[in-house]
């Protein structure tokens, strides 16, 4: 999942850090599992609430991300009707 990939990248700048590299992987999980089931999303605003302000701001939206993965779905279906 690239979500999940671009997440994990983000390691490196934070390794250093103990409190913010436990902080990343509670939201790297929690992204994973809200981007499969949205009623999770409530977990991952919780995780990035919870994270040092410095990681919390590059954390994209989840929620946004999920309504261009809908859009995404949509436009490709109707891509798929009108080949065939």
């Amino acid at each position: 999942m690239a979500a999940k990939r671009d997440l994990e990248a983000l390691r490196k700048d934070y390794a250093e850090n103990p409190q913010t590299s436990a902080a990343l992987t509670r939201i790297i999980s929690s992204y994973v599992g809200a981007l499969n089931d949205d009623s999770k999303l409530p977990v991952l605003k919780q995780a990035v609430e919870g994270a040092p302000q410095e990681l919390a701001n590059v954390i994209p939206n989840a929620r946004r991300v999920l309504e261009q993965k809908e859009d995404l779905n949509n436009t490709l279906q109707q891509t798929r009707a009108l080949v065939q």
